[in-house]
């Protein structure tokens, strides 16, 4: 991790008053495409890649998730049986999840991650998340 990210991690971490940085999760946005933005999350010392839609204004299923602070906990799908994250009272969304994915097709505005069990594996059991 670069030294500059490394700082407004701690920097957020004091600010938020978080205890634990494996219940931090920063989303830094990293490039943008037509049909997906991909993002870097950051947790403690580890960078996890993933892609999320783009922005639509916030539309249910096809929107990319609003920047802002969140709490999220992890949770087994009722859909599937699968671990995700819940991205808590995110506004005018609901069921907003970090999960296995590879493609935008994979998400209904959620964060994606191939890869997505190390991810979970690493963070606590619940936390914040900063979306910038």
């Amino acid at each position: 991790m670069q030294s500059k990210q490394k700082r407004v991690l701690n920097q957020l971490l004091g600010s938020l008053k978080v205890q634990d940085s494996k219940r931090l999760i920063v989303v830094e946005i990293t490039h943008k495409y037509e049909n997906a933005v991909s993002v870097n999350l950051y947790v403690g010392s580890k960078t996890f890649q993933g892609i999320e839609l783009p922005w639509k204004n916030n539309e249910r299923n096809v929107s990319q998730i609003p920047r802002g602070t969140y709490a999220w906990q992890k949770i087994t799908r009722q859909s599937n049986g699968k671990p995700a994250i819940w991205i808590r009272d995110v506004p005018n969304r609901s069921e907003i999840l970090i999960h296995q994915g590879r493609y935008p097709h994979h998400s209904k505005g959620c964060i994606l991650i191939d890869g997505y069990e190390d991810f979970h594996d690493y963070v606590e059991n619940k936390g914040l998340i900063v979306l910038l």
